[in-house]
């Protein structure tokens, strides 16, 4: 459930992502500022979703949820709970994902600031 429910807020995410920086361009050429508010909103709601997703991930590799194929991959029993957290980016998909999550959160400080 917390699988599906993380790959729907990234695809929510993707999609809201792809609204905001069309919505940031436009908004730069027109000088329109309801539009970029609503790029803005969009950013912060896209990195809100993404970071939404990155927790459900941790808390499945906690559990040791090996119905994800994912962690059935990358983790182990065997492993501490520092390598257990550290095994989010072990792989090239969980790598892109925590980049993902890093240029959300970028994004983020860099609308509102």
């Amino acid at each position: 459930m917390f699988a599906d429910l993380g790959y729907y807020f990234c695809l929510l995410g993707l999609i809201l992502s792809i609204y905001g920086t069309g919505a940031s361009l436009v908004s730069a050429l027109l000088k329109h500022q309801r539009l970029y508010r609503s790029a803005k909103y969009a950013a912060t709601a896209s990195g809100a979703l993404i970071i939404v997703a990155a927790i459900l991930l941790w808390i499945m590799l906690f559990n040791r949820d090996y119905s994800v194929a994912y962690i059935f991959e990358n983790s182990s029993n065997d492993l501490p709970q520092l390598y257990t957290l550290t095994a989010f980016w072990s792989s090239l998909a969980g790598s892109h994902f925590f980049w993902a999550l890093l240029l959300a959160l970028f994004s983020i400080i860099a609308h509102w600031t």
